[in-house]
């Protein structure tokens, strides 16, 4: 899936909008939309009105000029001016200024699962597809019959445990670096594991099921050659945030 970032504020020519010869009326309505379309944001397609499973979370990496000229210069990058811009959209569960130390722990990410029971995971009779097929006390053969196993009570919470582990979709996160043209250029991305089934007997994979947004900063220039009128814009950024075990046949997220 291709993601599209959709900027309110278009690189243009500046001879696309303002003809020669346009009467002053017409240039000061071509401003005030200007001006206008400046004041909105940037949003990262798709959004989250769209079918959460099939969003093609998380983000990929934007197809973007290397050139270090569109690149912030370090006096427009002031921590505490951004901060104060961001207000109460700075979320430092998911967002941070410098590389955290979770990202050099844990490079390859870390998994959420979504019932906890004193920091220890605890097998939930909801949630768990297939559950009610279990019957660990006895074993059915390919004929039909069933023959009764003698499994002790600590065994059987055991194996019980370990489908329920099975079974379960935790949300895989890992931190990524945005780059220098976003701000803050850590943001803690989530993924759902779909590498094997999440059912017992097999058939359904984990798919998000819900995500979230958070706003960062966006640096963008109204015209890029050269570059002109650059500024910090707000953007909304999508996040898994829960991941559920569902039917194969709808898309899941990688």
């Amino acid at each position: 899936m291709t993601v599209v970032v959709v900027a309110a504020v278009l690189a243009t020519s500046p001879g696309s909008l303002l003809l020669p010869g346009a009467s002053a009326a017409v240039q000061t309505t071509v401003k005030n939309v200007q001006q206008q379309q400046q004041q909105q944001q940037l949003r990262v397609k798709p959004q989250p009105s769209s079918s959460v499973a099939s969003s093609g979370l998380p983000v990929p990496d934007l197809l973007e000029s290397p050139d270090a000229k569109y690149d912030p210069k370090p006096k427009d990058i002031d921590a505490a001016a951004l901060r104060l811009r961001l207000k109460d959209h700075f979320d430092g569960r998911f967002m941070s200024i410098g590389q955290p130390k979770e990202a050099i722990l844990y490079p390859n990410g870390t998994a959420e699962y979504p019932v906890r029971y004193n920091n220890n995971l605890s097998p939930s009779r909801r949630n768990v597809p297939g559950r009610s097929k279990w019957n660990l006390g006895s074993l059915q053969l390919p004929d039909g019959s069933r023959v009764r196993t003698r499994l002790s009570r600590k065994v059987r919470k055991k194996l019980e445990k370990f489908l329920w582990l099975y079974t379960q979709c935790p949300v895989i996160y890992r931190w990524k670096d945005l780059g220098s043209r976003y701000w803050p250029r850590w943001i803690k991305q989530g993924r759902c594991h779909a590498n094997q089934s999440c059912s017992f007997p097999p058939g359904m994979t984990c798919r998000a099921s819900e995500e979230r947004e958070v706003v960062i900063l966006r640096w963008h220039c109204q015209y890029w050659d050269p570059p002109r009128f650059c500024k910090w814009i707000p953007l909304h950024y999508p996040i898994v945030r829960q991941c559920t075990c569902g039917c194969s046949a709808t898309k899941s997220i990688n």
